[in-house]
């Protein structure tokens, strides 16, 4: 590891351990599982019956996929646990197997190790301390640098960004209005740096908080906005496979909200929101949480991409659609206990993040 990259990892990161056949929602479904390089060169020199099976569940375009239609992988046992590493052990397995939750991204001047909030057992952990604090660590290895961008006073802004994002985000200590207002400055202020960007603009672009806030209302979203992101590919009937319990949530959207007017569907919304979230400021306080993880795990590819609109665009997607689950879960069977709160979570982040198609018409549908 270079001296000159400092880590810096999110506090549960290097405690977590899997629990395995214990897992209540484990990571063997719901999408594809990608196979690395030396993954395949050893499935590949596999001889024998074992060797033969192991290579026809091998799919996709590039033959580098397990469980190409997000059903279970086809190694997972009965007892739930992974066929592949009980026989050979977890040297053998894909190294996604191996690592995950664990997100390691190395952007150059700084590395950041977090937890996936995807994996239920992280959302847990998430649940329990309310927030996501990255303290220094120390790793002997590093991945490969994320992109080739070597702009490092420009990557010393965007930490910088963030962390006054961050700081604002809790400054508003679980008032909904406040987060709201907030959340408008934001976004207006991320759009305006990402557009001096793309122009090449001063320090002036810089100022985040100096653009007049979006006209929209942000926590909640419009229903009108909602209905659109329902609508996108992010809900299919193939979730009633591939993530039953993300398919159960959203039937009850469709239910309660398919057949409302927009002025219907509005009032309906904000009857559920007054009666479930707002004024509660422990509950306001949590989704403010889930924005700012948003922020720690993707804005900082905004070091490659130029693109901070887009990655504060995606943590204010990903909180309303937390925020309408619990709100619907609630309203059908009260306040979800921490697993299922933790569920509702890890299925939702899951569809969003891991789901390229979803991510792109989600962040299509609604537009700030």
């Amino acid at each position: 590891m270079s001296i000159e990259t400092p880590v810096f990892k999110e506090e549960d990161y290097d405690s977590f351990c899997c629990l395995m056949q214990k897992c209540p929602d484990n990571c063997c479904h719901g999408w594809g599982v990608p196979l690395d390089d030396d993954a395949l060169k050893r499935f590949r020199a596999e001889k024998g019956l074992f060797g033969l099976k192991l290579r026809l569940t091998i799919h996709g375009k590039e033959q580098k996929i397990f469980s190409p239609l997000s059903l279970s992988c086809p190694h997972l046992r009965p007892d739930g646990l992974c066929g592949l590493q009980k026989k050979k052990g977890e040297a053998f397995i894909a190294e996604v197997c191996r690592i995950y939750p664990r997100v390691m991204i190395n952007y150059g001047p700084r590395a950041e190790f977090l937890l996936d909030l995807s994996c239920i057992h992280a959302a847990s952990l998430f649940l329990s301390r309310g927030n996501t604090l990255l303290i220094p660590g120390k790793e002997e290895e590093l991945p490969e640098q994320y992109g080739n961008n070597d702009e490092e006073a420009y990557f010393e802004k965007l930490l910088s960004s963030r962390e006054e994002m961050s700081c604002r985000l809790r400054d508003t200590k679980g008032d909904a209005e406040g987060l709201d207002s907030l959340l408008r400055i934001l976004l207006a202020g991320s759009r305006k740096l990402q557009d001096g960007l793309l122009k090449g603009g001063g320090e002036e672009e810089w100022a985040l908080f100096g653009a007049k806030p979006c006209a929209k209302r942000l926590f909640p979203l419009p229903i009108a906005d909602l209905n659109e992101m329902m609508s996108t590919c992010f809900y299919e009937e193939w979730l009633k496979y591939s993530l039953p319990f993300l398919y159960r949530i959203c039937r009850l959207y469709y239910r309660r909200f398919d057949r409302l007017s927009y002025e219907k569907g509005e009032r309906e919304l904000m009857r559920l929101f007054e009666k479930h979230v707002a004024g509660k400021e422990e509950l306001v306080s949590l989704f403010t949480e889930h924005i700012i993880s948003v922020l720690l795990r993707r804005y900082l590819m905004s070091y490659e991409d130029y693109s901070p609109f887009r990655h504060v665009k995606e943590a204010l997607l990903a909180c309303n659609l937390f925020l309408l689950f619990y709100m619907l879960w609630s309203e059908k069977y009260g306040p979800p206990i921490p697993l299922t709160m933790a569920h509702i979570l890890s299925v939702t982040e899951k569809r969003m993040f891991h789901n390229e198609y979803a991510l792109k018409d989600l962040l299509a549908a609604v537009k700030l």
